[in-house]
C-alpha cells in the first residue's frame, strides 16, 4: 500500500507489475509472463489512475524494453522483478 500511495504512477505501475509477477509470473526468455489477463483499464482500475496515463506509462516502459505487451498480456523484464521484490518477501 505504501508503494501505490507515495510513489509516481511509473513507479506504481512497476511495483504493481512486479508483484503480479512474482505471484502469477512464468519467466520465459528474460521476462516473466503474468498469466492473467490484464488490460490498461484493469492496471488503471487498480492503481486509481486513468486508463490514458497508465497507458503513457507503459507505452514509455515498452519503449525502454522493461515490458512487453500484447492483446492482454504483459510481461515484466526479470532483472526490474528482481529489483523491486525482495527474494525474503511474503507479500
Amino acid at each position: 500500500m505504501e508503494q501505490l500511495a507515495l510513489h509516481g504512477l511509473r513507479k506504481r505501475v512497476l511495483h504493481l507489475l512486479s508483484t503480479l509477477s512474482a505471484k502469477f509470473g512464468v519467466i520465459q526468455d528474460g521476462y516473466a509472463l503474468i498469466d492473467l489477463p490484464l488490460s490498461h483499464q484493469e492496471i488503471a482500475n487498480m492503481l486509481g489512475a486513468s486508463r490514458e496515463a497508465v497507458s503513457v506509462v507503459m507505452s514509455e516502459l515498452a519503449k525502454g524494453g522493461v515490458v512487453k505487451t500484447s492483446h492482454l498480456s504483459v510481461q515484466l523484464a526479470a532483472t526490474i522483478l528482481e529489483e523491486n521484490i525482495p527474494r525474503n518477501s511474503t507479500h
